[in-house]
């Protein structure tokens, strides 16, 4: 089947277009050409409507496979091969995705300028934008950057789309230049209305725009509808707001804790005991956290003593292999069980277990004893 022209790449901004039906089949409509932008690159596909003559089809999906766009419609069955038809993007839509996409540009240049930190991913949808890095994207880093981008929007710096060959890049100024297909803005003055929300699992999420704005305005009337509505003094909405921070640095604080607490128990000689020629570790402490478990087995800095930890966590039991001479899953081989109270699975190098009957010193018995057997 012939490619489709992309006209969102030589034409960003048209809003209407004019086509010819080449294929319709399994609900899917494709054209010479369109302005709809396909799911791609992290960015959402536009959405609109497809018109012939007096009847029209609302595009629900677009998608690029090989070269041609597909564009699924709520009625296929109204087009042919061959018709002549008339596009339309829904712009509001397409313009705040091209502010999320643009500002994802300036935010992961700032981060990298500010803190050497590459980013690894973005994503952009009608809820909003989020960027994840090579680390956890630091809470302390939001001022700075969220300084640096309203500096860079206020010098309302273009954005140019360079071609070469198939290859497309957007380079704003002196700023950036960075390989992307995506849908973009015209100047940074366009990203004014951009704002940093904070962070989800180490990803930074952002927002702005009508559409981002406007939750934002949401959430401020509701916030002073609840506040009139309980009569609360400012003085009291102040000090609730601070509460929430030293609640913040305490939440931190206590994880920072629980990680120190985890990386000493990891290295504590005293927890070691030999089993033929295996070093084995039991730790019990059901104050520590299998989250801070994961985050510590992933820093390369991390020590061990042992070739074997058997770790139990409230009624979660890990048992984690340092050891390639130690099959995690062969030494729980028999264990998990759902007659025994006992379920979960792992592999070689981590088994993870929930007891829901028996006790954890069942476990480490029978593990002491595969070991001792030659496991």
């Amino acid at each position: 089947m012939q490619t489709t022209e992309k006209l969102f790449y030589k034409e960003p901004f048209m809003r209407d277009f004019k086509a010819t039906v080449v294929d319709v089949s399994k609900g899917m409509v494709v054209l010479d050409k369109t302005l709809f932008f396909p799911q791609g690159g992290y960015q959402e596909f536009d959405n609109g409507v497809l018109r012939k003559g007096d009847t029209a089809a609302s595009v629900t999906g677009v998608t690029d496979e090989g070269g041609v766009v597909y564009h699924k419609v709520d009625s296929p069955g109204i087009f042919t091969a061959g018709d002549e038809i008339d596009g339309q993007i829904d712009w509001d839509k397409r313009w705040y995705l091209s502010i999320l996409h643009s500002a994802q540009h300036v935010i992961s240049r700032i981060v990298f300028n500010l803190y050497k930190v590459h980013t690894t991913r973005s994503d952009f949808s009608v809820n909003g934008g989020m960027v994840s890095f090579s680390v956890n994207f630091n809470n302390d880093w939001t001022g700075p950057v969220e300084g640096e981008l309203m500096k860079i929007a206020e010098m309302a710096l273009p954005l140019e789309r360079l071609f070469d060959g198939a290859n497309i890049s957007i380079k704003i100024a002196d700023l950036d230049t960075s390989p992307c297909g995506g849908t973009h803005v015209t100047t940074t003055l366009d990203l004014l209305s951009v704002y940093l929300l904070g962070t989800d699992k180490g990803k930074l999420l952002f927002d702005g725009g009508n559409p981002g704005s406007k939750r934002l305005r949401t959430c401020a009337r509701e916030h002073f509808r609840i506040a009139k509505m309980y009569n609360f003094p400012e003085d009291l909405v102040k000090t609730i707001g601070e509460n929430i921070d030293n609640f913040n640095e305490m939440d931190k604080a206590l994880e920072n804790y629980k990680k120190e607490a985890f990386a000493n128990a990891f290295k504590d000689e005293n927890l070691v005991r030999m089993v033929k020629d295996f070093r084995v570790s039991v730790i019990d402490n059901n104050e520590l956290d299998t989250k801070i478990f994961k985050k510590l087995t992933k820093m390369k800095d991390t020590v061990y003593t042992s070739d074997l930890y058997l770790i139990s966590i409230d009624k979660k039991v890990i048992v984690y292999a340092i050891s390639d001479a130690i099959s995690a899953i062969d030494v729980c081989a028999g264990l998990i069980n759902e007659s025994n109270g006992i379920t979960g699975g792992g592999n070689r190098k981590k088994v993870d277990m929930m007891l829901e009957r028996g006790n954890f010193q069942t476990i480490v018995d029978a593990v002491i004893s595969k070991l001792e057997g030659g496991a």
